[in-house]
């Protein structure tokens, strides 16, 4: 698994020609918890989760007493993907790691991804912060899935 920040929303990446495709169909803003919890009304999806969750009064457009997450995951009967806000362009494929086997429901295998770029995800934002202390201040910043891993 490795994320695809690197290239384009739109462009397929040079080394395995995923497409980080734009995700016209999710509001091109944060979402709130239940915003994420509400994706899965959809039949198509089975799983939605944000990987973090920041407090309003640190993201624009969110209300300050929300909880708020610009990367989530979704789980299809297809395969499971991170899915990541970027300005401009709105919801944006980051991972996408397709159903390939019998072993595991859509469910579980994106529960699976949601555990996996979770762990990436904060190693990442505490080596860009220089592991400063607001990334793991449960009163600004939260990892849902933190405590299943």
């Amino acid at each position: 698994m490795h994320s695809h920040n690197h290239v384009e929303p739109g462009e397929a990446c040079p080394d395995c020609g995923m497409e980080r495709k734009t995700i016209d169909t999710i509001p091109a803003k944060a979402l709130t918890e239940d915003e994420v919890e509400s994706l899965t009304e959809s039949d198509a999806i089975h799983l939605a989760k944000p990987i973090s969750l920041m407090k309003g009064s640190v993201m624009p457009g969110v209300d300050d007493s929300a909880w708020a997450a610009e990367d989530i995951i979704i789980a299809t009967e297809s395969g499971a993907r991170v899915l990541s806000l970027e300005e401009g362009h709105g919801w944006v494929v980051d991972i996408e790691e397709p159903l390939a086997c019998d072993c595991c429901t859509p469910k579980e295998h994106g529960h699976n991804l949601w555990l996996d770029a979770t762990e990436m995800l904060k190693k990442g934002v505490e080596e860009m912060t220089d592991n400063d202390p607001l990334v793991n201040d449960d009163d600004v910043m939260r990892w849902p899935a933190e405590n299943m891993l």
